[in-house]
């Protein structure tokens, strides 16, 4: 039984929380870098984001504004389908 909740704790997503607090450890090693990562939530979805701490800039951003656009009009595309069927 341990072992089935083991295996269910692994395959479940990180909570808000335990990413949180993994990056808080990740900027505090990379301060020396100048660098911090922060992840924020758009349309229920993690992003993930690398920012230069001098200038503030977005340096890498996963998922990149492109998919995250193409995800919220297919989320789009498909309410109105849901929309038409009724």
């Amino acid at each position: 039984m341990a072992e089935e909740d083991a295996a269910q704790s692994e395959d479940a997503p990180p909570t808000r929380g335990e990413l949180t607090a993994s990056l808080s450890r990740i900027n505090e090693a990379m301060r020396p870098y100048r660098i911090s990562f922060d992840i924020n939530s758009y349309e229920n979805r993690t992003v993930a984001m690398i920012i230069d701490r001098n200038t503030g800039e977005v340096i890498r951003q996963i998922p990149r504004e492109e998919v995250l656009r193409i995800a919220e009009s297919l989320s789009e595309m498909q309410g109105r389908l849901i929309d038409l069927k009724a």
